[in-house]
């Protein structure tokens, strides 16, 4: 059985470029495309774990297949619907995405599959129940950084609203990403941590450091970029420019006022957003479009 490896860590932290990494390797499948700079999101447990109630219901199972068969993700990896028909059929969720990885993994003679999307960072506990084999790799970075791509990022979809507004979101989201993360130490030999300026002023010995750690040959074809990087910002002097130094300021000391509120605070919210989750719609990115 193909082992699941998921990269989590906040929004714009490097989790697509890491999985972009993991991904290069001949043993390691990934749902990838262009058009999502590489590694796409599945977002299977933060939109769809659980929205339809019990599987063994025979229509609930059919409306997690319709949902799901109708998604970008689902699209990209080539499979049919069939996948799914075949008996005996997954009774649980985390069971019916490990029956498309695992297939996805075998379809391209890997030993590994890797899922990253960002929000299941605050499902680290609930993964690693479902999957007991699986491997966890975490990125952070430093959070003046993480603000100014998720600012730019924001400001070129023309969604920026309220900067104040969104540079405080970021930093408490950032804080309760940070202590899911904090589940990794509890789980001896499953995870590994990485750290973006690690591992961008030191890509090769941070990429050979992590296949080390998977037990995987390294060799520098690893370090080769497919798909174009994943970045906010078309010029470092864009990136200097995004924020004020008094703005710098005040994202760290209200970062260092996040780390000294209880980590049960963070847990509790977080627990409120994911059982609202189920209950909205999907975001656009979430189904397949018309590509040319």
């Amino acid at each position: 059985m193909p082992t699941p490896i998921f990269v989590v860590g906040a929004a714009r932290t490097g989790t697509t470029w890491v999985a972009n990494i993991l991904c290069r390797h001949q043993n390691i499948a990934g749902i990838q495309a262009a058009h999502h700079m590489g590694i796409h999101e599945s977002a299977f447990f933060w939109v769809l774990y659980e929205r339809f109630g019990t599987l063994e219901n025979e229509e609930n199972y059919k409306k997690l297949v319709d949902i799901f068969t109708k998604t970008d993700y689902f699209k990209i990896s080539n499979f049919d619907e069939d996948l799914f028909l075949k008996n005996p059929k997954p009774n649980t969720y985390h069971e019916f995405f490990r029956r498309f990885m695992d297939e996805f993994a075998k379809a391209n003679s890997c030993d590994y599959w890797v899922e990253k999307t960002p929000a299941h960072t605050l499902y680290i506990k609930q993964l690693a129940e479902f999957y007991p084999d699986a491997i966890f790799v975490s990125i952070e970075r430093d959070i003046v950084d993480k603000v100014k791509s998720r600012l730019k990022q924001l400001e070129n979809r023309s969604k920026l609203k309220s900067r104040l507004r969104r540079i405080l979101k970021d930093i408490f989201t950032y804080r309760m990403m940070k202590v899911h993360l904090n589940e990794l130490p509890n789980l001896p030999n499953k995870s590994f941590m990485l750290n973006f300026e690690d591992l961008k002023n030191n890509t090769s010995d941070e990429t050979q450091r992590l296949f080390n750690f998977l037990d995987l040959e390294f060799s520098e074809h690893l370090l080769e970029n497919k798909y174009r990087p994943n970045t906010s910002f078309s010029s470092e002097a864009q990136r200097k420019s995004m924020l004020s130094d008094g703005e710098k300021k005040f994202i760290r000391k209200m970062h260092r006022f996040a780390s000294f509120i209880p980590s049960i605070f963070y847990k509790s919210i977080a627990k409120l957003y994911l059982s609202r989750c189920k209950y909205v719609d999907p975001p656009d990115w979430f189904w397949r479009k018309d590509r040319s």
